[in-house]
């Protein structure tokens, strides 16, 4: 889980960018043997849906891959400090 966290971090993904991240953690979940489903947001944005066979639903995850703008494209990828690991985020 943290080589994958690593990986995604490391995809330079401000909003409105997220290509890159979104092909990534569609392979990914592909490889895991998921059914992926695009969901077009507009022309080059779009979601991942993975649902389940069934129609219960007893816990589902939503979450965003875009993040904030880099300040410095040099220096914002996965950083690691005393056991906590940083990179660029968009909180709400």
């Amino acid at each position: 889980m943290k080589n994958l966290l690593k990986e995604l971090v490391n995809i330079y993904s401000p909003s409105g960018k997220e290509e890159e991240i979104l092909e990534y953690t569609e392979q990914y979940l592909k490889n895991q043997g998921l059914p992926v489903i695009r969901q077009q947001v507009d022309e080059n944005r779009y979601n991942l849906l993975v649902l389940p066979e069934d129609e219960n639903v007893d816990l589902c995850f939503v979450g965003h891959l875009d993040t904030v703008t880099a300040y410095d494209l040099d220096d914002f990828g996965f950083y690691e400090e005393e056991g906590k690991i940083y990179g660029l985020a968009q909180l709400i």
